[in-house]
């Protein structure tokens, strides 16, 4: 018996050594997910659209974070809900969009040389959900944020259905010019006009 007790300990032993030591840095490799986000970029493309890689988190203290946000701050209106028709059918999966949106900070106009910054707070329908990504799209002068919402576990459930988001688009991630940005939303989107310069 100590015999296969020592066994396995060697076993576990060397297993771990391998394991961290041969493992490649990064995220696993996820060969459906990336295919499909493959796919949608593609169907994108032939519509016209192109993806920007944009940083979002959530801020544990959003009104810290506000001071970052070039002032003066865009006007925002509401508009149609729903996603727009190409890209909803560029969509593999339908994304889970939050309903509504609130308290949306973002610049009137900014530079293209620093980091664009804007926070907004998305309105889930319940607390069973929380914000797993958020893609921006450009075509022309339009560009389309799209938080996506996961489902959670049935037995775990958020604080709260309201969750406040910080993004930072890359300094000369957008070129000059109008765009009228529109945060895509299931019950009711908004739109404000960012000047780029």
């Amino acid at each position: 018996m100590k015999w296969i007790a020592v066994a396995i300990v060697i076993f576990i032993a060397g297993y771990t050594y391998v394991n961290l030591h041969y493992r490649k840095p990064g995220r696993a490799h996820e060969p459906y997910e990336d295919t499909k986000n493959r796919v949608v970029k593609a169907r994108l493309e032939t519509a016209g659209y192109t993806t920007i890689a944009i940083n979002f988190e959530r801020p544990a203290d959003p009104a810290s974070s506000l001071n970052s946000i070039a002032k003066p701050h865009a006007k925002f209106r509401e508009s149609p809900a729903g996603l727009p028709a190409e890209i909803a059918t560029a969509q593999i999966d339908k994304p889970i969009l939050p309903q509504s949106y609130t308290r949306l900070i973002a610049p009137e106009n900014t530079s293209g040389l620093l980091p664009i910054s804007l926070q907004f707070t998305c309105i889930a329908a319940n607390n069973n959900v929380q914000v797993a990504a958020l893609h921006a799209y450009r075509k022309d002068a339009e560009l389309i944020l799209v938080p996506q919402l996961t489902a959670l576990d049935t037995q775990l459930l958020s604080r709260t259905s309201e969750f406040p988001i910080y993004v930072t688009f890359a300094p000369g991630s957008l070129p000059a010019g109008n765009y009228q940005v529109t945060l895509a939303g299931a019950a009711q989107s908004c739109v404000f006009t960012l000047q780029v310069h």
